[in-house]
């Protein structure tokens, strides 16, 4: 009878890490349908990407990809490649065309169960089948807020509150959110249609299967996005952060900040600001700075300096060391 054998943490910390594409990156083609279909293939390999925040998904990106670029997700998001959709926990995540609607077919029960167990009680009444019949036709006539959308709902079922009616179309509906929204350089409501009316007559960009990338070196420093799936994907965590790092990156407004990757395990986190003349990335550990090597800390001044050529390649940058208060 063979012996169990019994993977240590950080086997399978390498092994989220080469799932997550984070162990090394690859090299995106320098032009035409090869450089789109390759990063389409990413977004699916990758199940989508977090992001109820616009810009997130961007970061996540140029962490796993060498050469990418900006406009090479706008791009993806205007010409219809890619969308944005309530998925996984019911949280906006970035998607390809193709995986769009089997991934929320996959996922309705469950937004449907959460949504029973909060709008849905103040919709006593409504019938589901009508609301999301009446809902699909006022989006698919011109995307709406969900502010403009209960407003017009609210004229059919004038006793309910009109967010709720809205929420309720959020769950019966694949709702997507539309461009200008989350597209780099640009800024716009959060107005949505339905999936299939958006995706309509398009036949979504896709690619062969490439090959897995070859494994990375043992030490890994990394910038790791805004609610990054790497960190919120899993029901077991502390393969890459431990629950002491789990409570200093939770937040009072749920917002997941950018995390620093140290040897692969998360180990601070990171935020970009801007003003002009300079842009600068700050790096917060969970410890004194003294205790990063000279090889961890030149290879997160390496990653800072990349992450800032990438957002802000017009300004002068600058890139900071400090331990987070209570460190």
């Amino acid at each position: 009878m063979a012996s169990e054998q019994v993977l240590s943490l950080r086997a399978v910390n390498r092994a989220l890490l080469a799932r997550q594409l984070l162990l090394d990156r690859r090299r995106l083609p320098a032009a035409g349908d090869g450089r789109t279909a390759q990063l389409v293939k990413t977004i699916e390999d990758l199940v989508g990407l977090q992001a109820q925040a616009p810009f997130p998904p961007y970061y996540g990106l140029h962490s796993r990809l060498d050469g990418f670029l900006p406009g090479d997700l706008a791009g993806l998001i205007t010409d219809r490649s890619v969308v944005r959709i309530a998925l996984m926990r019911g949280t906006i995540h970035l998607v390809s065309a193709r995986d769009c609607l089997p991934l929320r077919q996959l996922v309705q029960p469950v937004i449907e169960r959460g949504m029973r167990g909060a709008f849905g009680k103040q919709l006593a009444g409504v019938d589901p089948a009508e609301l999301a019949a009446t809902g699909r036709r006022l989006v698919e006539a011109e995307p709406m807020s969900f502010a403009q959308l209960g407003q017009a709902l609210a004229a059919r079922w004038p006793d309910h509150p009109p967010a709720a009616l809205a929420q309720g179309v959020r769950a019966y509906v694949p709702l997507v959110q539309v461009p200008p929204r989350a597209v780099w350089g640009r800024s716009g409501q959060s107005l949505h249609t339905s999936a299939e009316h958006w995706l309509g007559q398009r036949r979504p960009q896709g690619g062969p299967a490439r090959p897995a990338p070859a494994a990375g070196p043992d030490q890994l420093a990394r910038l790791v996005a805004e609610y990054d799936n790497l960190l919120l994907s899993h029901a077991e965590r502390s393969r890459v952060v431990s629950p002491e790092a789990t409570r200093r990156l939770s937040t009072i407004n749920g917002v997941i900040p950018g995390s620093v990757l140290v040897d692969g395990f998360v180990a601070g986190m990171w935020r970009l600001t801007r003003s002009r003349p300079e842009a600068a990335v700050t790096i917060e550990t969970f410890g004194p700075v003294r205790r990063l090597g000279t090889a961890q800390r030149d290879a997160l001044t390496a990653e800072a300096e990349r992450v800032l050529a990438f957002a802000a390649p017009d300004v002068a940058h600058d890139v900071r060391f400090a331990p987070l208060i209570g460190s």
